[in-house]
């Protein structure tokens, strides 16, 4: 039987992240493009962030999103005593 190589090698690999159009983009006005553009994503950049704020877990989940400003003004929310 022939050795099968990885479909994917993922040290070569780049990882995608999908995102709005920046407004500054000159195609945002165009009706064929989408609003939507891919950015690729640098895990060492992430990675470097997120053991600044703490996080080490070895894994290619971003918990970064996860995170608030703590200088931002408090969400408004409602709460209804009877």
């Amino acid at each position: 039987m022939p050795q099968r190589r990885k479909f994917i090698n993922k040290k070569k690999a780049i990882t995608f992240q999908l995102v709005h159009r920046s407004q500054h983009d000159p195609l945002i006005a165009d009706d064929a493009a989408g609003e939507h553009v891919l950015v690729p994503l640098n895990n060492d950049q992430r990675k470097v962030e997120q053991r600044k704020y703490g996080i080490d877990y070895d894994d290619d989940y971003d918990y970064l999103q996860h995170l608030r400003d703590p200088c931002a003004p408090p969400e408004e929310y409602s709460v209804h005593v009877n």
